[in-house]
């Protein structure tokens, strides 16, 4: 398998302020200063498609916080077509880390070392 992108949404394909409110559970919405805002989910999406156009080898392992909140298969849904097409997985078992202990950098570096030990590229947006 090619390099590996540990893709984290928050803070990187759009501002890192993202809350679910009891009353919208599956609307995730972008926060300013305290209030919601309108502003579109995933909005650096395409500038992210468009980067990787030139590397057809890189694949996505979901390192987002969406999965262990609103799913897998949610969270992969919401990428558009380019980016959902190269995903291979996710560093989440349900709501726990796959690898502990429950630090991100660890989960990362053991879905990294069981995929092959190839070469991986974390991208985190806290």
């Amino acid at each position: 398998m090619g390099p590996i992108l540990y893709l984290d949404y928050d803070g990187v394909l759009h501002p890192s302020d993202v809350r679910i409110t009891k009353a919208e559970p599956l609307r995730p919405r972008i926060y300013q200063n305290g209030r919601p805002t309108d502003r579109l989910l995933f909005e650096n999406a395409p500038l992210l498609a468009c980067i990787l156009e030139a590397f057809p080898e890189v694949r996505i392992s979901l390192a987002t916080s969406w999965v262990r909140i609103l799913g897998y298969e949610f969270a992969v849904q919401q990428l558009p077509p380019a980016l959902r097409a190269r995903v291979v997985g996710t560093i989440w078992q349900g709501s726990m880390l796959r690898f502990p202990p429950q630090r991100r950098h660890d989960a990362i570096t053991g879905d990294a070392e069981e995929r092959g030990g190839g070469r991986a590229l974390a991208s985190t947006g806290r």
